[in-house]
């Protein structure tokens, strides 16, 4: 399922040059003019995980991805879906934070970690085991929710690791660089004294790419459980990069 990320990052490589540009983009206006970009980076996240779950389900680009694969409904119904995901596992992050912070008198650097490990976690088991009601809604077939966790508590264990190890890396790889700026007195903002600061940026950019490659991953792996759940044929071009 690597090979076929890379396949589909190759294949759509501009797609993802644009992708990093526009969270570039929204964290600059954010540091900028002290707005917050989650709501607009989560969108473009969640748009380039549409991107890659119908190219998996249909063997085409995204840029061959004509009004014939768009339906109001479905699109709405992918982005609610995902929403309803991401805010569980949010809630679970602040509530342990919170119980971790009160238990301790404040909160550190290590109730921080806590929070987002459960965030993780939870991110990591609500993917495995209904993730594939993602891709089934925009592909129409067995698309109940029961349909998914029927797909999801099959291959649980193995789906979970691939999800959770590859929202951890980006995870990690961000916290020790943010943790290593600040301990060297650096901000990480992007523009200083109305500036663009060059190492920061370049650190915004290596981590946009890299978190584009895990929703890539993540979506592969949860389109990948759905065609083989349901038996649907996997495209020769596909077929062919694993």
């Amino acid at each position: 399922m690597i090979s076929e990320t890379f396949a589909i990052i190759r294949k759509n490589f501009l797609f993802y040059v644009v992708t990093v540009s526009l969270i570039i983009a929204a964290l600059i206006l954010d540091d900028h003019f002290s707005h917050t970009s989650s709501q607009t980076t989560g969108f473009i996240w969640i748009l380039l995980s549409r991107w890659t779950h119908v190219s998996m389900l249909y063997n085409r680009r995204f840029k061959d991805q004509g009004r014939q694969y768009y339906s109001l409904s479905k699109d709405l119904g992918f982005f609610g879906k995902n929403i309803l995901i991401i805010l569980s596992a949010t809630v679970s992050a602040i509530a342990t934070a919170v119980y971790f912070g009160s238990n301790q008198g404040n909160f550190t650097g290590l109730v921080l970690i806590y929070g987002i490990l459960f965030s993780l976690i939870v991110s990591s088991v609500l993917y495995a085991l209904i993730g594939t009601w993602l891709p089934a809604g925009l592909y129409g077939s067995a698309t109940r929710f029961g349909d998914a966790l029927r797909r999801g508590s099959r291959t649980f264990a193995k789906t979970f690791a691939r999800i959770f190890i590859a929202m951890a890396i980006p995870a990690a790889i961000s916290f020790i660089v943010t943790a290593l700026m600040f301990a060297r007195g650096d901000s990480g903002s992007i523009f200083v004294a109305g500036e663009i600061n060059f190492p920061s940026l370049l650190i915004a950019i290596c981590l946009s790419t890299l978190e584009a490659v895990s929703v890539t991953y993540v979506s592969v792996v949860l389109t990948r459980e759905y065609m083989r759940a349901e038996g649907l044929p996997v495209m020769p071009t596909l077929e062919a990069a694993t």
